[in-house]
């Protein structure tokens, strides 16, 4: 279990409304646009205080402040500059505060195709912190919130996403550039595992669909970077209280340094004693984590962040083999993820960016007399070069090394029988990559990336490209194509370390429009697979006859709207993607669309602000359409499709005030109506007498699940 409760009731508090019972110094005033219209919703406090307001219907805000001490008051809103301005609490008059738009949203290009981004300075704010903490059904997951965009999926029975038809590793997660091996939590069979890491340890979030820069290798797929904030805005403890557990928070903010420490403690046995569920569990989900932050400045522009987090989980249960008999399985887990990165101003065209990252992730599983002990240890390290050489052209340059070291032991206590395997391998790799403005309407990217195993001594080249052309003040165009490689997975490596890097190819092109705190955004993709694995079911070993053989495409369009204006205090998106894939990979005889996928997925996300209660309520809808299984009773492979899945999930944030602290009551329902959504089926290893094989329906093993949480924050 992370400690994403901790940090969801703290920034709640920050980024929802706060407000002060014991006020005696009051600061007023309004907030207006470049054309003099009051500004709804905007965000007012208190610079490193919780003392703060949004704008009314009529653009004005009221602060009440314990103290008449100089303050500054800071004024933020989606889509313009934010504002700072001196104020003495109680002495001032009125303020009128005019916004300034981002330049950069209505003159200069950006090239966006593949790419969604999120952050206080990006031209794009279509995802954010507060997005993942308040989404409905995404429970403060940053994986489950990104499914409610379009060109990905959540795969329910796992809770990984599913990024445009390829599977969920070929997705990776990198925090400040390094690369995250094992961003899930590990889980028991056929229960959605959620990330390890809250979304309010970032400040940035930028999720590539395909297309992505040369900076990032080794992923088919798509890329997931999370950006983490310099120094910690202020001093302050925070106490979560939920039905999953409790946990302690304290962050300590110095003039040039900065360090955060958590702790947290599940059981899942009252969120299961609340929750619908068809579970067998002999000991539910225990875990205990923690969370270490640190940062420094070094010199004038230096900045050093170390990054660890730890935990450990055990659970067991009796889960279905077959249709009547069940295995006893238990699941331990232990997983080190530690990261330190530099960066620097070398001179005033010349930015250093280094870092190393440290994972380690094992799994013990113990089903029936087997015990599996599965440990993946990888290190990262980076050395990368910004050049600015002008305002419009900028220079990315850099190489990378990767370690992997794979072990993997079976043990069977009644045949007295044990196996060891296991891989090492290095990755080395380097890139270039230049952006150039020819005009404020026309930008291009181009670059490329190389990178060389040792395990079958070769080096691949991958070129990428993009281009973007701004149509009007509003809205653009961009393509972009490349190259993608990635190793094979370990598991398939501990019994061929000679299988090639797997190869994808991405053509992308995107239209976006933006304006007036509305968004539209489609895009059109093709990607063609080569080299991926392919097996062979073995008697005596899990994979046999492991080759290259494989191919595949995946081809479809995505559309997004997302409207924060047109309804008052709400902020609304729907999302669809339609996708057609096909692929012959793993063991499937032929070229098939693989199980995972559904061909339509439709999401709509409500969320509303109640001002006169400090609440926000928070509705989601999503529609999968069938996803393909084999029927063994059938001559075809894979010729059958599940029923589609619907989903209607809600959650309700309360601000309040408890003994004199701020306090965030958060209640988060999924699947209000208790469907059953079922995502395959199992069949029995033998047919019966008449020849059939008898299945099961694979279904969520939790229908309905509720999460209550209080959260205080002391400052």
């Amino acid at each position: 279990m992370n400690t994403t409760p901790i940090k969801v009731g703290s920034l709640l508090i920050t980024l929802l409304i706060g407000f002060n019972l014991n006020a005696q110094y009051i600061i007023s005033g309004s907030v207006y646009d470049e054309s003099g219209t009051p500004q709804i919703g905007a965000n007012v406090y208190l610079k490193g205080t919780y003392i703060g307001a949004t704008t009314g219907l009529d653009g004005r805000f009221h602060l009440n402040s314990k103290s008449n001490e100089k303050a500054t008051l800071v004024v933020s809103y989606i889509g313009f500059e934010s504002y700072e301005q001196e104020v003495m609490p109680g002495k001032s008059d009125s303020i009128r505060i005019k916004l300034l738009l981002q330049t950069d949203q209505l003159e200069e290009v950006v090239i966006s195709a593949g790419t969604f981004e999120a952050g206080d300075k990006k031209r794009a704010v279509v995802l954010n912190a507060i997005d993942v903490a308040t989404t409905a059904n995404s429970d403060g997951d940053i994986y489950s919130a990104l499914s409610s965009f379009p060109g990905t999926q959540k795969q329910g029975e796992t809770g990984k996403i599913i990024v445009r038809g390829g599977d969920s590793h070929e997705t990776n997660t990198y925090i400040d550039g390094m690369l995250v091996s094992s961003p899930y939590v590990s889980s028991m069979p056929d229960l959605p595992a959620r990330g390890r890491f809250s979304p309010f340890m970032f400040n940035g979030i930028m999720f590539s669909t395909g297309g992505y820069s040369a900076e990032y290798g080794q992923a088919l797929s798509s890329v997931l970077e999370l950006k983490t904030p310099g120094l910690f805005d202020e001093t302050v403890t925070s106490v979560s209280l939920m039905n999953v557990g409790a946990g302690l928070s304290h962050t300590n903010r110095n003039p040039r340094s900065a360090y955060s420490i958590e702790g947290f403690y599940s059981n899942l046995a009252p969120f299961f004693f609340l929750a619908q569920h068809d579970l067998d569990w002999i000991k539910v989900p225990e875990s205990y984590s923690g969370n270490m932050s640190h940062r420094a400045k070094i010199g004038k522009t230096g900045m050093i962040k170390t990054n660890a987090n730890y935990s450990w989980s055990n659970s067991s249960l009796n889960y279905p083999s077959n249709m009547y008999e069940f295995d006893k399985v238990e699941l331990t887990n232990n997983n080190l993820f530690a990261a330190s990165t530099y960066n620097t101003e070398l001179s005033d065209k010349w930015i250093l960016k280094t870092g190393v990252a440290y994972n380690a992730n094992t799994d013990q599983t113990d089903v029936n007399s087997i015990s599996l002990d599965d440990k993946i240890t990888t290190l990262h390290a980076r050395l990368g070069l910004n050049n600015y050489t002008s305002k419009n052209i900028t220079l990315k340059m850099g190489s990378e090394l990767y370690m992997l070291d794979h072990n993997f032991n079976f043990r069977d206590t009644e045949l007295v029988e044990e196996h060891n395997m296991g891989i090492n391998s290095l990755l080395l790799s380097a890139y270039f990559e230049g952006d150039i403005k020819l005009t404020r309407r026309f930008a291009m990217r181009f670059g490329g990336r190389g990178e060389y195993s040792d395990l079958t001594n070769t080096c691949k080249v991958a070129p990428r490209a993009s281009m973007a052309y701004k149509v009007d003040k509003f809205s653009q165009f961009s393509v972009a194509t490349g190259i993608y490689y990635q190793q094979a997975r370990p598991e398939y490596l501990r019994y061929n370390g000679s299988l090639k890097f797997e190869r994808a190819e991405h053509y992308i092109f995107n239209y976006q429009y933006q304006h007036n705190k509305r968004t539209f955004r489609t895009e059109i993709y093709h990607k063609n697979y080569n080299d991926l694995v392919t097996y062979t079911p073995g008697e005596f070993a899990e994979y046999e006859k492991l080759a290259n053989h494989g191919q595949g495409y995946a081809r479809g369009v995505d559309l997004f709207w997302r409207d924060n204006k047109t309804l008052k205090f709400t902020d609304y998106w729907i999302s669809y993607s339609y996708i057609d894939t096909k692929r012959k990979y793993k063991d499937y005889p032929i070229a098939a669309t693989p199980d995972f996928v559904s061909g339509h997925n439709l999401t709509l996300v409500y969320k509303r602000w109640i001002n006169k209660i400090t609440s926000q309520v928070s509705l989601s809808y999503s529609y999968s359409s069938g996803r393909p299984y084999d029927n063994p009773n059938k001559s075809d492979f894979m010729s059958e499709l599940t029923r589609a899945n619907h989903d209607i999930s809600g959650n309700f944030s309360y601000i309040t005030n408890i003994f004199g602290y701020f306090t965030v009551l958060h209640i988060s329902v999924s699947n209000l109506l208790g469907l059953e959504k079922i995502y395959s089926y199992r069949y029995t290893e033998n047919p019966d007498s008449p020849g059939t094989f008898q299945s099961t329906p694979l279904i969520s093993g939790t229908r309905r699940t509720i999460i209550i949480g209080l959260f205080i924050s002391i400052n």
